[in-house]
This record gives structure tokens, sequence and C-alpha cells, in this order.
């Protein structure tokens, strides 16, 4: 059985971005809505759907798995701020502004 590297491997070891991932989403509210097991070409790809788009309801328990090592969440989240992380970081959305309300001149 393989362990998961310590978060300081994450930050300054030498990491695959090119290589295959699979990414296990935990067991969130959305699980039941398609959200299961992803497999992703690139482990770049991988950590940024992870980061980026996936439901953070989604991310406890959530877990990467590259060339056999396994990544949590707070793991993950230290691959994507590496500075040798291949793609182009895009915050995550925040939820839509409420609409102003209009003043009666």
């Amino acid at each position: 059985m393989t362990t998961s590297p310590t978060p300081a491997a994450t930050t300054t070891g030498k990491f695959d971005f090119d290589g295959r991932a699979d990414l296990y989403p935990g067991r969130g509210k959305h699980r039941g809505k398609g959200l299961g097991y992803r497999r992703f070409d690139r482990a770049a790809r991988a950590i940024q759907y992870a980061v980026e788009e996936m439901p953070p309801s989604q991310a406890i328990g959530t877990i990467l798995e590259v060339d056999e090592q396994r990544f949590t969440m707070n793991e993950i989240a230290a691959l994507y701020q590496r500075p040798g992380y291949p793609l182009r970081r895009t915050p995550r959305a925040s939820a839509p502004a409420e609409p102003a309300e209009e003043t009666a001149a």
C-alpha cells in the first residue's frame, strides 16, 4: 500500500503534472448528481478541476491518485499553488451578487 506524501513533498518534490490521474471526490451533498470518480489524461487538469470547478461540498474526503501516490484535498491545493503548475489559474467564480435595490429619485 502506498502512503500519501507529506505536504512538504507536494510543494517541493518532483511531481508529474502530465501523468494520468484518478480523482475520487468526497461524499458531498451533490454526490448523487454525477460527481463521482473521474479519470484525467493529465494530473494538472485533475488538479485544476478539483480546485476550480468541483463543488466545495465535495472537498472533504477527495483523493487524487497519480503514479500510485494519493493526495488529499489540502495536498491537491498545494500542488495547484506550486510555481511549476503548468495551467492558467482561474479563481473560482463566487456566488452571484444580490441585485442592488433601486432608490426612488
